[in-house]
């Protein structure tokens, strides 16, 4: 099982193990249902540092029981066609990218917005008709694995893969609103990594960034957290979003963190560092040393003289017959 290492989302945004880790902010239904607040949201979320906003989009006569918590949610926060579009359009105007959680009913609107990406949720993930439509579309999808054994999420990936879709990104997450730090186990990052051959991210139900900005550390390349403009207020997801402030935040801790972190080429630094050169040691001869003898580390000593010394020239060096005299004290490489 592999996925792509590398998925272009737009002209300037990719997922990819190479480049910084891709940070989406989860509206969802936190608008609940006031247009105005939806843009309002939308702008905030790209100022405080998002690469894109998630909305979720759902029927909720198609999806839940009328007695349940999530009919009274989704019927509260209904958008109708109109304002879907014009929120679509907005982002558009502001160069936001902007991608939707859609059940079927609005998969015909959200395919003629053009959608850059979609998100298959945890529950969604069970909806194998759904994901071979989106599959049809040839965009990246990114599916959460919250509400799914691991040997589901190995059946689910079985059948992508017969899709022949690479586009694949899959989200560690605890289906659990909130979920405390010791129920998060994002060991399961790299387990997936391990297993899938490709790109993974953390869907964070915690309060606060710090799991979030861990995940990183770890080697998520996504990160989805709630955002809402005001985390105090009751109800939908409020309470397990940051705010404005607090995702700005988040966004920093997570680039310093991968300022840290590096990356996995050659570190050229060193090259590129006069003092660090200035530090550096040079081979001499510890003895009088004869043209035609063996060279060995015991023949030399170091000092630290400012010049770049290669291990590997002096390791080819060794047990090589010497072709000129060197006097007690000479710097030899």
């Amino acid at each position: 099982m592999s996925f792509a290492k590398s998925v272009k989302i737009s002209n300037n945004k990719f997922i990819s193990e190479d480049r910084p880790a891709f940070i989406i902010a989860e509206i969802g239904v936190n608008h609940e249902g006031k247009y105005h607040e939806c843009l309002n949201m939308i702008n905030m979320a790209h100022k405080a540092g998002a690469d894109a906003i998630k909305i979720q989009l759902a029927n909720p006569d198609t999806n839940y029981n009328k007695n349940s918590k999530s009919y009274k949610i989704y019927t509260k926060s209904f958008f109708n066609n109109e304002q879907i579009k014009n929120i679509y359009k907005y982002a558009k105007q502001k160069k936001i990218i902007l991608f939707a959680t859609a059940d079927e009913y609005y998969f015909e609107l959200i395919k003629k917005l053009n959608q850059k990406l979609f998100k298959i949720s945890s529950s969604q993930a069970q909806d194998l008709r759904m994901i071979k439509k989106i599959n049809m579309l040839n965009k990246p999808m990114i599916i959460s694995t919250g509400m799914n054994t691991f040997q589901e999420i190995i059946n689910i990936i079985k059948f992508i893969q017969k899709l022949k879709n690479k586009k694949i990104i899959l989200l560690h997450c605890v289906s659990k609103y909130p979920t405390k730090n010791e129920e998060t186990n994002l060991s399961m990052i790299n387990a997936l990594k391990n297993k899938f051959n490709g790109i993974v991210g953390y869907s964070d139900h915690t309060r606060g960034i710090k799991a979030s900005t861990l995940a990183v550390a770890i080697g998520a390349k996504v990160i989805e957290k709630h955002f809402t403009s005001n985390s105090k207020k009751k109800g939908y997801d409020h309470r397990i979003s940051s705010n404005y402030l607090e995702f700005k935040k988040m966004v920093k801790n997570i680039r310093n963190i991968e300022k840290i972190m590096g990356t996995k080429k050659n570190n050229n630094i060193i090259k590129k560092s006069r003092k660090i050169s200035s530090l550096k040691r040079s081979y001499f001869a510890k003895k009088n040393l004869y043209k035609g003898k063996k060279l060995k580390l015991e023949d030399l000593y170091t000092k630290r003289v400012g010049k770049n010394t290669s291990i590997e020239t002096l390791l080819i060096s060794l047990n090589k017959k010497l072709k000129r005299n060197f006097k007690k004290d000479t710097k030899i490489f």
